[in-house]
Formats: C-alpha cells, structure tokens, sequence
C-alpha cells in the first residue's frame, strides 16, 4: 500500500470525452476532467464557476424565435440587433433602445393601465418605464400596448403593488421594419463596415442596414452598379438589342428627322453637323472649320434628362500629315441649355487622351435637370497646330432611352439551356458589342424564354447588330444568392451561389464590374472565381487570414491567394489570383470563429471543431481537430459560433439540442478546454458576443427559450461578468435570468414577472437567500435588504479524471484507492463542496467547505468573507473506490464564487489489488 499526495495544479484541459479515460500518457491528461458542469477552464489553470445570467428583455413575440447579431461600428460605441418577424429592435448594453421618456400617471395596477398624454401610441407598441421608485422594480420593463382608450393605455402586465396615481416616465420602444421573415432567420449572415451592415443568408436579395443616427437605422436593398457575372457565353446563341439606347436618332440631315436640328460654330466643306449624329456604320464626321477649336450642337423635340454621354473618333482619314487619333478632343466641356444662349456646364475633362476602340470612356454626369439643347465644346485637340477637331459620334444617354428589349437567337447556354425565366428580372446582363466594349444592363421583365426586357446601365449600343459575346449575372432568383461573405483587401467578398466567390471593386463595396468603361480589366476591377473543387459544393464561410482568404465548402476548404506574391503585388487582383485546396473534411454551414491567425470552424457533420491554420512545416493550412479530446460533446451538432476574447478566450458553441458549450482556446499557450453549461435544461437558441462598456469583459448574450407557468417564453439574457479582481460580495451573480435591486433596504421584491412561478435563489447584502417561488410577480425576504440579485439557481460542478498516483508496482489505475484528506486552495471563495464517489452506492458524497474557511488567526470566519488560500485539511467520507478522480460543486443554495486553483489530496493506493 503506497501513499501519495498529488497536486492537481490545473483544471485547464477542461472535460474530456470517456474515450480519452484510458489516456493517463497524454501530457494534458493530469489537468483534464471527466466532467466540467457550468464551470469555465480558465487558461491560468483554476476552474472558475460560470457567473449567472441578467434578463434583459422578452423577445418581441414570445411565439416566435428570433435572432441576435452584434453592431460594433467602433470599439466603444455597440449594439444588439434583434431580428424577429419582420421587425428589428436595438439594444444597448443596458436594454433596449427607446425614445425620449414622457410623463405618467397610474391609473390601474391589474391590469397595468396609465395615462399620457404626450406618448402617441399605438396598440401594438411596446413601451418601457422609469422614474418609478426602485422599490417597484418597474424601471426598464418593457410592456405591449393591448387597449388604448383617449390617452389611457392599457398594458399586457400586472403590477399589484402600484399605487394609483403614481407618477413616472414612459417611453416608446424603438423598432423598424425589416425584410426578413422567420424562414429567413437561421441563415443570416452579417457582413459589418463602420455604420453599415450587410446581409445575406443564402436566399434573398442582398441588404444593407445602416445606422444614420441613434433613431434613424434603415434597411435598404443593395443597388448594385454592375456585376457579378458568369462566365462568357461559348454557344452560338445571339444575344440582340431592340434599341441602341441613346437619346437622338440616326439622322440623315441637319434638320432631319423632324423635330432635331444639328448645329454647332462651324463645319468643314462636305463634314456637316448631322454626320456626328448619323448611322455609325457610314463612317462620315463632323469636322470644325477652325483649327483646334469648335462647338457641336443638338435641338430636341423636348427636353431631357442627360445622365450620361461618350465621344466616337473620326477614323476614315485621308491625312498624310496627322492620323485620326489628332483630330480627337483634348480639352472640351459637355454643356446643357433650356433656350439655346444660357449653357450650363454639366461635365469638364482636361487633357483627355484615353481614345481605346477609336472611342472616349463613357462620361457618367450627376444631371437630374432636362435640357432641349446639348453642345460639345472643344478648346484644343490631340496634337497642336493646324488640326480642325473631327467627332464621328456624339452619344448622349438619357434616363427615358435605357429600356430596351434583348432577343436571343435560341435558348442554348441561357439556364442550362432552358431560356430565360421569370425568376431572372432583376439579374444582370452583360454583352460585347463589335466596337470592343462591354455594355451591362438589367432585367426588368420576362417575356419568354428568348426575350426579356432590360434597363442598359452604361454607354449606349452602337448599333442594333447582336453578339455571342455575353455574361449573366451570377445572382438571381434563378440561381440564388450569396449565402455568406467578408471585407478582405478593401473589397467586400460574397461566396455563393454554389461555388462562386465574388468580389467588389477595390473601395467600392456595391460595385462587382469586372472592367472599366473603356473594357479594361484594372487591378482595382471587380473578381468572380469559381473553386477549383474535386466536386461541386456550396460555399459556406470566408474568412480573410494573413496569407489570403479562407474558403469553407461543404466538401473542402480552400485558400485564395494572389498568384505572384511579391512584396509589391500580394493583393489579389482580377490578373493574380490562385484558389489552392488546404484540406477535405468539409464545412458545415455554421459560421467560423477567428481567433488571431486561426479559424475556428465547424466540420460538415457538425459534431467537430477543427481549427484552420497554417502549418510552416507543410507550407500549407491544416484543419487539426479541436475535438478529438472531447468527442462526446458534439454529439448534438454545433450550429453556432461566438468567440469573447476577455477575460478567458472562450469559443462559445450553441448545439441543436439547445445545449451550449465552451471551448477555452490559447494557442499561444497550447490551452483547450472544452466545459459543459446548461440553464435549468431549457433552450439556448441563439448566441451573440458584445464587448462591455468598461472592456473588461466580451459578454455573452443569448436568447433562451424557457418554460414560465406553464408558457413558452423566450428571454434575451446576458452572461454577466466572471468572478474577477477588484470585485467584491456585492457584486456576486451565480444566478440565471437575474435581476438586481440596488436601493433603500426592502423585503418584498417586485419586478420578477418574467419569472411567475420558478423556484428562485438569490444573495441579499452578500448572504445567500432561498429557495422562494415568485407568486404574482414578486417574493418576500425573511429580512430586508439593499443589494438584492434574485434569479433561478444552477449548480456549478466537476469531477477530475482518474488519478495515476500511488502505485509501485505499475499503473494506478484499476487499483483501489483511499483518499484520507483533502486540501483546496481557492481564490476568493466561500462555500463549495469536495466529494468522492462511493462506489457501494454509486452516489458522490460532498463535504461542506464552509467550516473551513478561516481569518488569518485561524479562526472560523463569523460573517460571510471571500477567502483566498488552502481550505483543509478536510476528511472524506470513508469509503475505496477505482476510479480515483475527486469532485467538486457550488450547489445553488449558496450562489457566491467558489474558485478552484489547485486540489492537494492525500491518498493510498494498493498495488495488491
């Protein structure tokens, strides 16, 4: 029989799975747990008890789940959005957002009733109260308007203890609609930048939320200017326009057709005006009889709104001297007129030399004012000297002139050959006309499968000819949307449909065009990839990392890079960029967690955290699991990720069966430890991280579904801060969906609605107090009070694995052990229990702790005071056990901290069996 006393110097490994049980070789084993119960494995070592939960708010129907995303434009400036049914709240760090208070008066208490006649609402709103004393613990509750009689409102709450007459604030609750419906929740993903919000799920059009000011947030669909787009067309099919898309006609004089007049300063012998504005394909020109200057003028029937116009160059040029390209405008202004003597310069370009396909760029003017007259006027040409400036076309784009019907010639290479749909309004088009240049449009209208009507966005056709040079849009409700994105290299990413990855203009985070207006691909253009995937799989997360951006699928994952990564290009461009496969376990659709340089993500079964990281020695990233220690926890899959960097560095994981865990995640000190919570075995259904105000803590929140007399009630709570220095009793909160009164001392404790019926337990200047059942929506204490925090009771447990101590002769493990004393040195504690398993009844027997704390003296403490040092020595039960592992809880009743910093048992093992 050998004795021993081993120090269990850490708790950080956190709960293992049983298959790990046997693992006494593993170096993490000797500060792991076969169980961690509401108890986090903080990365110093010790195990903390989780704190407890605050109610903040009911969710906006009970009925109906929502959902909750963070807003954080800045790093002191956040919100919590929640999304229901199509409507949106906001929620600061205090409650939820409301408008200016306005005066009251009680005129009720069952049901609620008050009267105001300044508030302006309506049945249906919700309202939220202060200024009443705090002993109604009314301040911050928020109620729904259900009758309104003149300036009477009748409220969905009860409050029997208010006395009639009683004044105070009322406040309307701040709301705007939103375009997503309860189908549209789970998916929905948030993309953030500053004030904005974008959003997608995988099934509707793109959205952006933005925050103008603190009452004036609005969703708006997202405008997108161009792109992205599929690959080109490699059929025959032709795609035609019904109209060019400019605002003038072919003319073929001066004066004709009826209605528009050509004119201008003065033309060449043989060059007249009209030949600037006549069928393209006669190559004619207007040509200046003055050297280097000249104006170019067009009367309309009518006048109109000018949002666009381009230059063509005169190419059929017999001049031995000079080529065409000389003859081009250099410097020249774009002008509007409603009388044909006032002119209003609407466009300016100086030294314009960019003449690519013997054409200006497309010139985009912010005109919303319609004119009659239109004039180009030019100041010098290309090359100086003798040159009379020469224009082939002046095209002006109008507002009223950019509907236009698209013809294709078959339905071959259109929607896998079945034409055009319905579902494709809305989608982009973009075609190559035979002057090199691409033109995008829109559709706005489904005719059939070969025609459709669309809205040309850009510079008008040249002619009516048609080309099987075209691109769809990547997005439409043919195809579907992007389901996921990410700001990456000062672009907005979106992955989906499918396997599609696009991205925006460099800066402009609403504008996909893969070229200039001129056609030229820029470093700066837009980019739509595909993967490069051994099958076809639907994206699910990005990630942007130091080496490029990670890419989720349900099959693979992926890393985009630029191609040549120098010190000079290591930005992904149109030009530059490889897709290269890292590793095949597959993503589910569960959003990824960043943590620093590695992304924590969800494996496609669900049941696997596996980290993405890069790996010098492979030069590649790897997917190690993050699991493998703790297998049994993902037995119900991980749907939802959210990582809180202080004080702990903790994944939180929110499983199906509405169970939520913790991963304790240090890389830079190889720390993971998985623990279990739970929250009186009700329904966690969504989770959210948001920094607090004083940055000592990224806080949990949460939406739970609980059980509530009898009715299903859904509570958005936070997980209030973890037990830390400079905290005293006071600030104790080891209960959930907790309230705390802070004020003169009461004994009867209102405000606990949300809460009719539950058993609850609390801590009444820093004693423990409970069990008491909330009748009507209040308690009464044995004894009056000034810092109350009254909530329902958890307990906070574990159970360290086996220990390998003892034995001469071999392994202690399967030997029987004794254990004859305990010592426990805790951090600012009082209470908790130490237990060990009696194998003969197979129950844990717990001994008390509380006698052992002690003032430096020695002697016993007289009044509850937190203790920092070693508890013992403290006797066991007697009994023998095999399996050697040591238990410890905080029950419920006694809802202070309890933290473990080290466990110092005294055992015997015996090597005879």
């Amino acid at each position: 029989m050998a004795r021993a006393a081993p120090a269990i110097r850490s708790l950080n490994a956190g709960e293992q799975s049983p298959l790990m049980d046997g693992r006494t070789d593993t170096n993490n084993y000797p500060a792991s747990s076969r169980k961690m119960y509401n108890t986090v494995a903080a990365p110093q070592g010790p195990a903390i008890p989780r704190s407890g939960t605050e109610f903040i708010n009911s969710v906006y129907k009970h009925n109906e789940s929502s959902t909750i995303i963070p807003f954080i434009p800045t790093e002191d400036d956040f919100y919590m959005l929640e999304f229901a049914n199509g409507r949106m709240r906001v929620f600061t760090e205090v409650g939820v957002l409301t408008y200016a208070p306005v005066a009251m008066t009680v005129t009720d208490d069952s049901p609620f009733k008050f009267d105001s006649a300044t508030l302006g609402a309506n049945i249906g709103d919700e309202v939220a109260f202060s200024l009443f004393p705090d002993t109604y613990n009314l301040n911050g509750v928020v109620g729904k308007i259900v009758g309104k009689v003149g300036t009477v409102y009748e409220m969905d709450i009860s409050h029997p203890a208010l006395p009639l007459l009683a004044t105070a604030k009322v406040s309307r609750v701040y709301h705007i609609d939103s375009p997503y419906v309860l189908a549209d929740l789970d998916a929905l993903v948030d993309i953030p930048s500053l004030d904005v919000v974008y959003l997608v799920n995988g099934k509707k059009k793109t959205y952006k939320l933005k925050r103008n000011n603190t009452y004036d947030w609005a969703f708006e669909e997202v405008a997108w200017s161009d792109g992205p787009y599929m690959a080109t067309n490699e059929e025959k099919t032709l795609l035609t326009p019904s109209a060019t898309g400019k605002a003038t006609p072919d003319m073929t004089a001066d004066n004709l057709p009826s209605g528009y007049v050509a004119s201008g300063s003065s033309f060449f012998t043989g060059q007249e005006y009209y030949k600037a504005f006549d069928d393209p394909d006669a190559k004619t020109y207007w040509q200046s009889n003055t050297d280097q200057t000249g104006t170019l003028q067009i009367e309309l029937p009518s006048a109109i709104v000018a949002d666009g116009y381009s230059l063509r160059m005169a190419i059929n040029n017999s001049n031995s001297t000079f080529i065409s390209k000389d003859y081009a405008p250099l410097n020249f202004t774009f002008e509007g007129s409603n009388n044909g003597s006032t002119w209003d310069i609407l466009d300016r370009q100086n030294t314009y030399v960019v003449w690519d396909n013997n054409k200006s760029l497309f010139f985009r003017i912010p005109n919303v004012t319609a004119y009659k007259y239109y004039r180009i006027v030019i100041d010098s040409v290309q090359t100086n000297g003798a040159v009379k400036p020469c224009l082939r076309g002046l095209v002006i784009r109008s507002t009223a002139s950019t509907s236009m019907t698209i013809t294709a010639s078959s339905t071959t290479g259109i929607n896998n050959n079945a034409g055009f749909k319905s579902t494709d309004v809305g989608r982009f088009i973009r075609m190559k006309a035979d002057d090199g240049s691409w033109r995008a449009l829109k559709i706005t209208a489904y005719t059939n499968s070969t025609t459709v009507t669309a809205t040309l966005l850009g510079e008008p056709f040249p002619n009516l000819r048609g080309t099987d040079k075209w691109r769809l849009g990547l997005w439409s409700e043919t195809t579907g949307y992007p389901a996921t994105g990410v700001f990456f290299q000062d672009r907005l990413w979106l992955g989906g449909p499918s396997d599609w990855i696009a991205a925006t203009v460099v800066g402009a985070y609403e504008n996909m065009a893969p070229t200039d207006d001129d056609g030229a691909v820029q470093d700066t253009s837009g980019i739509c990839v595909r993967l490069n995937a051994r099958k076809l799989s639907k994206i699910r997360w990005m990630v942007g990392v130091k080496r490029g951006l990670a890419v989720g699928t349900g099959s693979q994952e992926f890393i985009a890079v630029a191609s040549n990564n120098t010190s000079t290009t290591k930005n992904i461009t149109p030009g530059n960029i490889t897709v290269e496969d890292c590793s095949a376990r597959g993503s589910s659709e569960t959003q990824p967690a960043p943590v620093d340089s590695q992304v924590l993500y969800v494996q496609r079964g669900g049941r696997t955290m596996r980290e993405f990281a890069y790996s010098y020695e492979a030069d590649n990233y790897k997917s190690p699991s993050m699991s493998i220690l703790a297998s049994h926890l993902g037995v119900s899959p991980f749907t939802q990720l959210a990582y809180a960097a202080e004080p702990y560095s903790i994944v939180w994981v929110r499983r199906k069966d509405g169970g939520l865990v913790g991963l304790t995640y240090n890389r830079d000190e190889n720390v993971i430890g998985w623990h279990r919570h739970g929250f009186q075995d009700e329904f966690v259904e969504r989770i959210a991280v948001m920094p607090s105000s004083d940055q000592m803590q990224d806080v949990l929140w949460m939406i739970i579904r609980r059980t509530i007399d009898g009715q299903t009630r859904r509570y958005i709570e936070k997980l209030t801060r973890f037990w830390d220095f400079g905290m005293t009793l006071n600030d104790a909160h080891f209960v959930d969906c907790g309230l705390r009164y802070e004020g003169d001392p009461i004994d009867e404790v209102y405000g606990l609605q949300h809460l009719e019926g539950r058993e609850v337990y609390g801590v009444a200047d820093t004693v423990p107090v409970g069990p008491f059942t909330v009748n009507d929506g209040m308690i009464t204490l044995n004894q009056a009070a000034s810092n109350i925090v009254i909530g329902l009771g958890f307990d906070s447990e574990g159970e360290t694995s086996c220990l390998e101590n003892g034995a001469q002769d071999g392994t202690a493990q399967g030997k029987i052990k004794r254990f004859n004393a305990f010592a426990v040195k805790v951090w600012e504690s009082y209470g908790g229990e130490i237990g060990t398993m009696n194998e003969d009844t197979g129950e844990v027997e717990y001994v008390p702790l509380a006698e052992h704390y002690k003032n430096q003296d020695t002697s016993l403490l007289e009044t509850i005071e937190l203790f920092t040092g070693i508890l013992g020595p403290i006797t066991p039960a007697p009994g023998y056990e095999k399996s050697g592992s040591v238990f410890y809880r905080r029950k419920k009743d006694v809802p202070l901290p309890f933290n473990i910093v080290s466990l110092l048992p005294r055992m015997v093992t015996q090597d005879g069996g």
